[in-house]
C-alpha cells in the first residue's frame, strides 16, 4: 500500500481508472500516475492531455 493518501484512494484499481482518478486530484501526481499506467496504454493517455502535460509525462517516462 502506498504512503501517499492520493494513491491509497485508488490502490488496486485498473491502470486506466488509476490515471483518471489521480489526474482529477491535480497535476502534482502526473509523474507518479504515468509510471503506473501500463505501457500499451500510454499513447491513449498522452492523446487525452495537452502539450505541456504530455511533455511532463514523457520526461517522467524517460526516468524509469
Amino acid at each position: 500500500m502506498s504512503r501517499d493518501p492520493a494513491l491509497q484512494a485508488v490502490e488496486g484499481r485498473r491502470p486506466w481508472n488509476f490515471f483518471h482518478q489521480t489526474y482529477l486530484l491535480g497535476k502534482g501526481n502526473i509523474e507518479i500516475l504515468y509510471l503506473r499506467v501500463e505501457s500499451w496504454k500510454r499513447s491513449a493517455v498522452l492523446s487525452r492531455l495537452g502539450e505541456t502535460q504530455r511533455q511532463l509525462l514523457i520526461m517522467a517516462g524517460n526516468q524509469e
